[in-house]
């Protein structure tokens, strides 16, 4: 596209690029509606930097935590005050009635302490040559007696939430040790997202500073992708 506009650029790291900053992804060729996007930002930000060179005060907000926004009326843009916008409500994938059925009629011994968090892995995975580069959390479930991995469940990391209990359901379906009585996570968003079910199946859940059988099981797994550590 460059080289079709008769643009030349000198110098090391001379050219420009421009790329697609999703979360959960790494960073990829821009869409066309992302390209159309960027033009119409671009357009707007040379504007404001213009009126900036004369107004230094331009980027003084009139109350706190207020942002100078550009905002298209009919034809024209205007300026306005904004906050920051608020992040998108979490939709949690429902989690049929059946798998809660099923998992209360199973016999299974219910003893020890399960440790269990999110993560993100170092690594991204790519599907097709031509698809963006993703990054994938891991559901790790272990007992922390015996350090024994009870399951892992790897998921893109722009579903990690939403998909936590229906995953965390699957672990317990699958388990070869039975039920845990408790269960101990470390972050906030896990303990209020387990807990309808977990109380529906009645182990106890527990919010705690460390899971060091967990940690421990991270850093190996963890080195072993980086290649720091053979198994």
């Amino acid at each position: 596209m460059i080289k079709k506009l008769g643009l030349k650029f000198r110098g090391r790291k001379a050219w420009p690029v421009f790329r697609s900053h999703r979360p959960g992804y790494a960073p990829w060729y821009l869409t066309s509606s992302e390209a159309r996007f960027l033009t119409v930002a671009l357009v707007q930000a040379q504007h404001v930097a213009k009126r900036l060179l004369d107004d230094p005060d331009l980027f003084r907000p009139s109350a706190d935590d207020l942002y100078l926004v550009r905002v298209r009326m009919g034809r024209r843009w205007r300026d306005e005050w904004q906050p920051l916008p608020s992040p998108p409500p979490l939709v949690l994938e429902p989690l049929p009635e059946e798998v809660i059925s099923a998992l209360r009629r199973q016999d299974h011994p219910r003893h020890g302490v399960w440790e269990v968090d999110l993560f993100t892995l170092p690594r991204v995975i790519q599907e097709r040559k031509d698809s963006p580069l993703y990054y994938v959390s891991a559901l790790l479930c272990v007992h922390q007696e015996s350090y024994f991995v009870v399951g892992m469940d790897l998921v893109p990391c722009g579903n990690r939430l939403n998909q936590l209990q229906r995953r965390f359901a699957k672990v317990l379906e699958k388990s070869p040790i039975g039920c845990p009585k408790r269960v101990w996570v470390k972050r906030p968003e896990l303990l209020v997202l387990l807990s309808p079910l977990l109380e529906d199946l009645g182990i106890e859940m527990e919010l705690a500073p460390r899971l060091p059988a967990l940690e421990e099981v991270q850093q190996s797994f963890t080195d072993f992708l980086t290649g720091k550590e053979t198994f």
